[in-house]
């Protein structure tokens, strides 16, 4: 007995802790000027010197879309993420990253799992998308402000000329004035109007759209029944709420809300004649969301 219980410490002592230990990482971010999108996944206590004894799995709301075999030496993308990879000789130095390009990229909680042996740990890291502008607010407000003081100046100019004089020649420049002043005005109206940026979607709208939707009808092409909504309440939204906001800044509509499912109706009369069938589209009830 004692000699076994001595050879089980002398392994546990050789193979270090049980568990691997991950640099935590609460979340990262990327931008419209990034093309490539890393989410860092850092493990502190790799011991082996030998790839073929890791092994990484990437996951993204439970679905794996990305596995590396140590032992196969074999990387293996979902369709979904086509894109995705690591580097293996970084995993020596433990470093499992995820790289993907941009167009792949979805908001949300990805899990980096490790296994080295009998040792496994896994991290939680949360992609955000940020969006960012060419001027800071300040400067905004700036380049607002400037085009309005100098519309204020050239009407003040304007009604001088008019009231001080009165010669044919002034009547021409008054209207010539008066044409580029309305032009000028157009111009800084509709260039405030882009400078200001447009106001996020509210979890309300979301829930207010969500109870707006008419319940006994049929799913679209993602197969979601809109009673699911009703029965998840609260967290329906809080997740319907954050897709639409990523899509409403990115303005990338997702390809699963563009498709809709044709079902033809048959009407009164014999159904061998196509004049008596009416078309009916099923569209993702998430979708409706964002209408």
């Amino acid at each position: 007995m004692w000699p076994l219980v001595v050879v089980l410490l002398l392994a546990s002592v050789r193979c270090g802790s049980a568990q691997l230990i991950f640099n935590v990482i609460k979340s990262v971010e990327y931008t419209l000027c990034n093309q490539t999108v890393v989410i860092p996944c850092f493990v502190n206590n790799v011991e082996t010197k030998n790839i073929t004894e890791l092994y990484v799995r990437w996951k993204f709301k439970g679905e794996n879309i990305f596995i590396f075999d140590g032992s196969k030496r074999m990387s293996k993308p979902s369709s979904n993420f086509s894109s995705a990879k690591i580097t293996p000789p970084e995993l020596l130095r433990g470093i499992a990253s995820l790289k993907m390009d941009k167009s792949d990229a979805v908001v949300g909680n990805y899990t980096c799992e490790v296994t080295e042996l009998s040792r496994e740990g896994e991290t939680i890291i949360e992609l955000k998308y940020r969006v960012v502008s060419w001027f800071s607010p300040n400067e905004n407000i700036l380049i607002v402000i400037f085009p309005v003081l100098a519309i204020l100046l050239f009407w003040g100019q304007f009604g001088i000329v008019t009231l001080k004089y009165k010669s044919n020649y002034t009547k021409e420049k008054a209207i010539f004035l008066l044409v580029a002043g309305l032009l000028l005005t157009v111009l800084v109206i509709v260039g405030a109007f882009l400078f200001i940026p447009e106001p996020d979607i509210l979890e309300c709208e979301v829930k207010w759209a969500l109870g707006s939707i008419t319940m006994n009808k049929a799913s679209g092409g993602d197969g979601i029944p809109v009673g699911l909504f009703q029965i998840l309440k609260d967290d329906a939204v809080k997740v319907l709420h954050s897709i639409c906001q990523h899509f409403w800044k990115t303005q990338q509509w997702p390809q699963d809300w563009k498709r809709s499912v044709f079902i033809p109706m048959p009407k009164k009369g014999t159904a061998k004649e196509c004049l008596n069938y009416c078309t009916i589209a099923l569209i993702s009830h998430a979708s409706k969301v964002m209408f």
